[in-house]
């Protein structure tokens, strides 16, 4: 009864915010309040309940977000005002608290996307108000209370599921075994729905997959952990103390997000943290298309002013002003991109739109190590990954490269054989894997020996994995995009597909992968998570940094870099400073036909950047 009275409120509520009426949409979003939260006293249309008044109720959600975004217009009369910037912020708080109890009842990660992407306009508005109350009352606390706004709205999805490994990791024996039992149903079931999308079994299939994974989830939420009821439900926080901790004095990390109207960045170093507000272009997102364009497709000089105009312009609206106020120590960068600047290789960005060839361009890398990150949170995880000591098997190197016969063309239940062309093996590719196995004393699968089977039985031991090959990307079900591994129809066990959904069910202890595939590190972007990567699933299965690429790469060209980058890394360099030499190394002695960015530029590192060899 009072939820129905409360959402018929929220009606007129946002009818009145509809026909610019804000104060009265406040007042009938305040109304519901008090009719889902009667025991609450709320004087006037401006007070807040506390926090440990809210239950689990959207209706609730429901009336935060009228109130915020009728405060929002308010404030268009009244920009100055410090109590109305306040009060918008504090219903934000609510807003997300109340979310967070929604969340955590939520089995499903549909659903957490669903709503993480809901509230996407919200966490705008809050790092607005933060700024601009900043600036209006120069209280230093904002700056890191709005930080915590951008962690929070940026791969939830990723950290909880890698929590739930470290939950499952405390059961017993017995525990763990059913776990990874029904989770490898669960796989083996997600699997042949997708297979069967077209067919009559998918009814069948769905209710499996509903079962397995509503049986593992309640068999996860029955482990008991330590001080499990001591504390209040409260927000995820990234350890800003510790995240800066990482940071030797030479490295800055920029963190971005990108609003409707304006791009909002976090410049951290060891010492310091400063927000910034950028005006977002409405040519930012052409930009963007344009750069990549003019890399792709490869006509020598041709594109060089497309890509000049392109790269400046991003570096001007990116770049510039935060680089303007960074230490001069500075050279190493990490970058923890959102949205669609995740297609963005920032490392090819540069200040001026006047070069004369592609190998002058004054690109960052000539300055910066560049690395990448998803998140503060997911990189202090990935930093504790990295410290684990190596297993007393472990080998230095393990690499994978198949090869593909004519008439290998793996299908696609819902647009059929792949556009993966059936003659086009890597025959160069596998000689790069046997020559850094040699350089490295590792192991190299090659042609035949490069299955999925071979994979899963090997990779556990390596201290890198390097899988040279094929890759097909399912940007509308990431969870089925896929490596392919030699194709060999006498395996009844294995199809020699390995489904990135097949990676969350794999516990990794290597320190890097790379991924020498087209596109590893392209995805579907999730509002709220981020590219749903194959380097993504990777990283869940235990990996703390990877290797991948942004679009399609040559086999030949790809030999040389990747020689040279492992060169590097056996000489006791950082993962960024490998790539970054190995690419300078490239621009350098290269072929003037293959000085094209598309040649050398689509590689990135992500992660934890430590050396994976001594000096």
């Amino acid at each position: 009864y009072h939820r129905q009275i409360a959402q018929c409120n929220l009606k007129l509520g946002n009818l009145f915010l509809s026909c610019g009426h804000p104060d009265s949409a406040l007042h009938y979003a305040q109304v519901a309040l008090r009719c889902l939260l009667p025991k609450v006293p709320l004087e006037g249309d401006l007070s807040s309940p506390p926090l440990e008044m809210l239950y689990s109720e959207n209706t609730l959600s429901s009336a935060f977000k009228i109130k915020i975004l009728s405060i929002r217009a308010i404030l268009n009369r009244s920009p100055q005002s410090t109590e109305l910037l306040k009060l918008c912020i504090e219903n934000c708080d609510l807003l997300f608290y109340n979310d967070e109890i929604l969340r955590s009842e939520y089995d499903f990660d549909e659903s957490k996307l669903y709503r993480q992407e809901r509230n996407r306009e919200y966490f705008e508005i809050a790092l607005w108000a933060a700024y601009r109350l900043k600036g209006l009352t120069n209280d230093p606390t904002l700056t890191e209370r709005a930080f915590q706004y951008s962690e929070l709205a940026r791969e939830r999805l990723l950290i909880e599921q890698m929590q739930d490994r470290e939950k499952a990791a405390l059961a017993s024996e017995s525990i763990r075994k059913q776990l990874t039992s029904l989770w490898e149903r669960r796989t083996k079931v997600q699997i042949q729905y997708y297979k069967n999308l077209n067919t009559h079994v998918i009814d069948s299939l769905e209710a499996l997959f509903f079962e397995a994974h509503l049986n593992w989830k309640n068999l996860l939420n029955s482990i008991e952990q330590p001080n499990d009821n001591s504390a209040p439900l409260q927000l995820p926080r990234t350890d800003l103390a510790a995240l800066q901790r990482l940071l030797p004095e030479n490295q800055a990390i920029l963190e971005y997000f990108t609003g409707d109207s304006a791009i909002y960045i976090f410049l951290l170093t060891g010492q310091s943290m400063q927000f910034l507000q950028l005006p977002r272009t409405p040519l930012m997102n052409a930009a963007i298309q344009s750069l990549r364009n003019s890399i792709i497709d490869v006509q020598l000089e041709k594109n060089l002013p497309q890509f000049s105009q392109s790269a400046a312009q991003l570096y001007g609206a990116l770049l510039s002003r935060p680089l303007s106020i960074l230490p001069q120590s500075v050279n190493h960068l990490v970058i923890i991109p959102d949205e669609l600047l995740s297609d963005v290789p920032f490392e090819l960005l540069g200040a001026t739109s006047q070069s004369k060839n592609f190998k002058d361009f004054p690109y960052l890398l000539r300055r910066y190590s560049v690395s990448y990150a998803n998140s503060g949170r997911l990189l202090l995880k990935q930093s504790e990954a990295a410290d684990r000591m190596d297993l007393p098997s472990a080998v230095p190197f393990i690499g994978f490269a198949p090869q593909y016969l004519p008439g290998d063309k793996r299908r696609d239940p819902i647009s059929g054989p792949a556009s993966q062309p059936d003659d086009v093996d890597l025959p160069m590719t596998r000689d790069g894997v046997k020559e850094i196995a040699e350089l490295l004393q590792g192991k190299a699968y090659l042609g035949y020996s490069a299955s999925e089977r071979a994979f899963k039985q090997q990779s556990t031991h390596g201290k890198i994995l390097h899988l040279s090959m094929h890759a097909l990307l399912n940007k509308n079900n990431p969870l089925f995009s896929r490596l392919l591994f030699t194709q060999n129809l006498q395996d009844t066990f294995e199809d020699n597909d390995l489904y990135a959904v097949e990676l969350y069910g794999i516990q990794l202890d290597a320190k890097m992968a790379v991924l020498v595939g087209c596109e590893t590190g392209l995805g579907q972007i999730r509002q709220g998570e981020g590219v749903m990567s194959l380097a993504r699933a990777f990283a869940y299965a235990g990996v703390p940094a990877t290797l991948m690429s942004l679009w399609e790469v040559k086999d030949g060209t790809t030999n040389k870099l990747m020689l040279e980058y492992y060169q590097q890394l056996k000489a006791g360099a950082r993962k960024d400073d490998a790539l970054r030499q190995a690419k300078l190394n490239y621009l350098e002695k290269c072929d003037p036909i293959l000085v094209n960015p598309y040649f050398w530029g689509g590689f990135i590192a992500s992660g934890n950047m430590s050396p994976l060899f001594p000096k």
